[in-house]
């Protein structure tokens, strides 16, 4: 079973999610979804384009990380079948992703209030 590190990533990431969907309502009708040198692509936020520019992020966190939760009992038991030691760090991962993502999700969203 994961620690609980593993289980505060998954705390974080859905704390990710719902901090995005509550600022959904506050972004500006029109958001930008694409940069690209000088120049921003923008989209209506109640688009798809829009939508999923706002939830990719928080998306790949869910797939991402509960993909590495339910892989860890996996190598802890390959590791003790084989009298591998099993690195403590391996519980940090998951929340180390967590964190990361967020705050990637946070300068997103940051850019996407201040409608550049």
């Amino acid at each position: 079973m994961p620690g609980t590190f593993s289980k505060l990533g998954l705390v974080i990431i859905f704390a990710t999610f719902v901090m995005t969907l509550a600022l959904f309502l506050f972004l500006p009708e029109e958001i930008p979804v694409h940069f690209s040198g000088s120049s921003v692509a923008w989209s209506d936020k109640w688009s798809v384009l829009g939508i999923g520019a706002l939830f990719a992020i928080p998306t790949l966190s869910i797939i991402l990380c509960g993909f590495i939760y339910l892989l860890i009992p996996t190598l802890r038991r390959i590791a003790e079948e084989t009298k591998q030691p099993f690195p403590k760090s391996v519980d940090k991962l998951v929340p180390s992703i967590a964190i990361f993502l967020l705050i990637i999700q946070i300068l997103i969203v940051g850019l996407m209030l201040v409608n550049i």
